[in-house]
């Protein structure tokens, strides 16, 4: 009696379903409009990193809002792992490992009031998808070899507040990956790993922070093996630095004298030998200056030479006086009755002293004095005589080396300080000979660039509109492009000042040759005769193309006879990109591939023909691609914000309009979401200068100054971004002679309301 009246029920049930489903089949999905709160919830990708074979991407996700996480994809299984809260990515050469600092929940570090919660480390299996996580990580680092992890922990806060402040360190990990076999090393305050993988140097000290030692750990079997590079009592170890190759140590290490002083001095350790050089010594530095704690280290690429700073002495940092003022609860409610004593107000006020010969204005020297006082003097020391030279002075204080072994570059604004205020920066240009210092003006009142060649023959700068190319050994200068008849300079320039160059794009081996850019063309210029040849062919400038070279080996100096080169390509009038690739020595580019998007190059493997880019439009989210140099391999590998499609969002579309003298002009316009020809919406004008470049952009999703265009285009607004061609001394005039044609324009398509 009632089994059947059950199964008319159900019956019915499924017919209303399928009733319901043949209803709205076919129906468009309702898309939501954009909230602020939907905004913080987008994410943005930071960090993306390709392995050394191609075959693992990884890469960080942060919202506007909350924890973000990373992915790891296995390109070649098509694994994709997840970590939660991950961040800044570390891949093992071997690609079998990703390190991530994986932080705090945001949630967590909001509630906390002391005691904040620290990040820790994801070490994560590239082919399993393992996780081992430690918590607490201040810092990891992983070999060369992909043999080793070394991670280190926060330090210890329990201490007691009364007992001195001195450095103690904090446990150090150091555990092999083959045997997953941990060695604890207590009290370290800084490592390294040297690039050849043989050792692990390390800075460890007794609790009391006493007594500090430079120790190594040889990278052998187990890595139980220990030594010892320096330890006394009372000093500290700092600034641990590798060479590229080899395994030489370079690091500062401070002591005081018998009167209490500080004294430091620059050691270098030779790893093959075991032996240890002071290559400076406190009594060896210069009168007047010092050798600061707070310096920066560098090996040239074959470890031959050791570039720091020195400092002048009159900017020596004093100790902070410790304040000993009463802190007791009456001073504080005494402080708190008396906020608003005219008085105690009168207390804080200040006196600015200046004099009109100052060459800096108060406001900028107040900005300037933290960087002055910090600043640096670029000096090097050279392995083969065991000597070291200062490069750089107050005089010419900035050099620049190129890892060219005898010559470095010198600039100095000090004899145009006061020019700066009104005119802007210019500088004298020196060369200086490294192994004595010798410096040798090839350029004065220089407003632009000034680059060494790799093999440190030539120095091109550009001045007056060109391009000038110096012999140092003949102390000769070729203007290299004043009989082109094609501006070198920035053609748009509508600024107060002298337009600057395009940039230098590179050098062919030996010096042999500079490539240089116009607006649109890529130029190779002869550096014994200053011959130009077009190496693009002209198609840049044809086609309104801008063609610009993909630095493909971060590490690459100069480029070979022949040699393949990779561009990115800009269609100034249709603003889409694209990538190409041209021959050096021959003429003519090749396209790869171009579409009405907006590429943008990120990384290529090191020993494969594979790299990542992005991809993105206006409706577009620039996800990570992967392909091959031939580029028919395309292949989306991320998915960060898939909820665009429930958002009613908007689309872009290039207007062209002349300004009210005749000047053409572009501009974007962007649609509301659900766009109804015939109907007028209100319309958000955003400019400054040029725009109509970000058409097939995608707009950062967050809530800041700037206006997020999809939130008012979902909202039922239109947002036209106008190009603004400004003229010298007249930027409101010139401004609205752009803008009112251009809001008219919108109003006879149809668009925009007039009212």
């Amino acid at each position: 009696m009632t089994f059947f009246p059950r199964i008319k029920i159900r019956t019915a049930y499924l017919f209303i379903f399928i009733l319901i489903l043949c209803v709205t089949w076919g129906q468009p999905q309702v898309q939501k409009t954009l909230t602020f709160k939907d905004i913080m919830r987008f994410k943005e990708i930071r960090n993306p990193k390709i392995s050394e074979d191609g075959g693992i991407v990884a890469y960080g996700t942060q919202p506007g809002r909350g924890d973000g996480e990373a992915f790891i994809h296995n390109l070649k299984s098509g694994k994709t792992f997840r970590i939660e809260r991950g961040s800044r990515p570390v891949i093992s050469n071997n690609s079998l490992w990703v390190g991530l600092t994986v932080p705090p929940k945001k949630v967590d570090l909001a509630n906390a009031k002391k005691d904040k919660p620290k990040q820790s480390m994801a070490l994560v299996n590239t082919q399993t998808g393992e996780v081992d996580m430690f918590e607490n990580v201040d810092r990891f680092e992983l070999s060369e070899d992909s043999k080793w992890l070394a991670y280190k922990l926060f330090p210890d806060k329990t201490k007691p507040e009364e007992e001195p402040a001195k450095k103690t360190g904090a446990t150090l990990f150091l555990r092999s990956l083959e045997t997953d076999q941990p060695i604890e090393i207590p009290h370290v305050l800084a490592f390294a790993f040297d690039k050849a993988s043989k050792y692990l140097a390390f800075v460890s000290t007794i609790p009391d922070g006493s007594e500090s030692g430079l120790y190594y750990k040889e990278l052998i079997g187990e890595g139980t093996s220990q030594g010892t590079i320096l330890k006394e009592m009372n000093v500290e170890f700092s600034n641990l630095v590798w060479t590229d190759t080899g395994s030489r140590l370079a690091f500062l290490f401070k002591s005081t004298d018998s009167e209490g002083a500080d004294m430091m001095s620059l050691m270098i350790w030779e790893g093959n030998n075991k032996s240890l050089i002071e290559a400076v010594a406190p009594n060896a530095v210069s009168k007047g200056w010092m050798l600061p704690e707070n310096n920066r280290l560098s090996w040239t690429p074959d470890g031959g030479r050791l570039f720091f700073g020195f400092k002048p002495e009159k900017y020596r940092d004093e100790s902070p006086k410790k304040d000993e003022s009463p802190k007791d609860e009456e001073t504080d409610l005494v402080q708190e009755a008396d906020l608003f004593d005219t008085e105690k107000i009168l207390t804080e006020r200040g006196v600015d002293i200046w004099h009109w010969n100052d060459p800096l204005i108060i406001p900028n020297q107040k900005v300037l004095w933290p960087r002055k006082k910090n600043q640096t003097y670029l000096a090097v020391f050279d392995m083969s005589n065991q000597k070291f030279v200062q490069l750089a002075d107050e005089d010419i204080p900035e050099v620049r080396s190129t890892g060219n072994p005898n010559i470095a570059l010198g600039f100095s604004g000090v004899p145009y300080q006061k020019e700066i205020t009104w005119y802007g920066s210019v500088q004298d240009v020196y060369t200086i000979r490294i192994k004595d210092g010798k410096k040798d003006k090839i350029v004065s009142r220089l407003e632009d660039q000034a680059v060494l060649s790799p093999a440190g023959r030539f120095v091109i700068y550009f001045k007056d509109k060109h391009w000038h190319l110096y012999n140092i050994e003949f102390q000769t200068t070729l203007n290299l492009t004043e009989k082109l008849g094609v501006p070198f300079y920035d053609e748009d320039n509508d600024r107060p000042q002298n337009a600057s160059s395009y940039r230098i794009s590179g050098w062919l081996k030996g010096d042999k040759a500079v490539l240089l850019y116009d607006k649109f063309d890529i130029w190779r210029f002869s550096t014994e005769d200053g011959q130009a040849v077009n190496f693009t062919g002209g198609q840049g400038r044809k086609y309104q193309m801008t063609f610009r070279i993909l630095q493909l080996d971060p590490e690459q100096r100069f480029f070979e006879e022949n040699e393949r080169i990779y561009l990115s390509s800009y269609n100034n009038q249709e603003k889409n990109f694209g990538f190409y690739s041209c021959r050096v020595g021959r003429s003519g580019v090749e396209k790869l591939l171009e579409k009405n998007k907006r590429f943008r190059f990120l990384s290529k493997a090191k020993n494969a023909d594979t790299l990542i880019y992005t991809r993105e439009d206006f409706e577009e989210f620039p996800d990570i691609w992967t392909n091959n140099l031939e580029f028919t391999a395309a292949r989306k590998i991320s998915e960060v914000n898939p909820q665009i499609k429930d958002f009613a969002w908007g689309k872009a579309e290039l207007v062209e309009w002349s300004s009210a003298d005749g000047t053409p002009l572009q501009g974007v316009l962007i649609k509301p979401a659900n766009y109804e020809p015939g109907k007028r919406y209100p319309v958000i004008v955003y400019y400054y200068r040029f725009f109509s470049q970000r058409l097939y952009e995608f707009n950062q999703m967050a809530v800041n100054h700037r206006p997020n265009f999809p939130f008012y285009t979902s909202n039922g607004y239109a947002v036209f971004l106008p190009d603004i061609h400004f003229e010298i001394g007249t930027p409101g005039f010139s401004a609205t002679k752009s803008l009112v044609p251009g809001v008219q324009k919108l109003i006879d398509m149809g668009v925009a309301d007039p009212k």
